[in-house]
């Protein structure tokens, strides 16, 4: 071969190695996940037909905090608006320092279980607890402010009643009622309730 040919040899070379390897593209995940399959439903056994069971079958009620239980119910029990279902929470609240045993008690006599034949989903309420001080500082510098005096929580307010985000955050927080880390308050808003 001629050096001219060498040279064109080369010069393929060089441009071969400088060309990228073309890669598989990254998977492409879903959004949101696809759902996880949720656990089935506790299986009566052949001798408990399904209409006869009771709180007391269900896995770990026995271990179950049964006081905590009855005053978390006795506190959140008058959103229902049943007959039946408000005269059960008279009675819970009723209640004083029980025992476990007849808070459970309580429970197994008060409510029945309804197998379903689908699996189910349980929700549940975020409740962080955040840290705060009562001034500002280099870790708390975000002031938690107080409700409006004048705010009416049964009604909106009209269209311009009140500040916007931006001019409220201007104004100085010598009202604050405690100083927070500003990604906690961020998140304690969101959650709002």
């Amino acid at each position: 071969m001629r050096r001219r040919d060498w040279a064109a040899v080369a010069a393929c070379g060089l441009i071969a190695a400088c060309a990228q390897t073309r890669q598989a593209p990254p998977p492409v995940i879903p959004f949101p996940p696809p759902p996880v399959a949720a656990p089935a439903p506790p299986v009566p056994s052949a001798t408990t037909p399904a209409s006869r069971l009771t709180l007391s079958d269900l896995p770990g009620w026995a271990q179950d905090d049964h006081v905590a239980a009855l005053a978390a119910y006795a506190v959140g029990c008058s959103a229902s608006r049943a007959p039946d279902a408000a005269a059960v929470c008279r009675r819970a609240r009723a209640l004083t320092a029980l025992p476990d045993s007849r808070a459970r008690a309580f429970f197994e006599r008060n409510f029945r279980l309804d197998p379903i034949p689908l699996p189910g989903l349980l929700t549940a309420y975020f409740t962080p607890i955040y840290q705060a001080g009562d001034h500002r500082d280099g870790q708390f510098s975000a002031p938690v402010r107080p409700r409006p005096a004048d705010l009416i929580a049964a009604a909106p307010p009209p269209d311009g009643a009140y500040a916007d985000r931006a001019a409220i955050e201007a104004w100085p927080a010598d009202d604050a009622v405690a100083w927070m880390r500003p990604e906690d308050l961020f998140f304690l808003q969101i959650q709002g309730s």
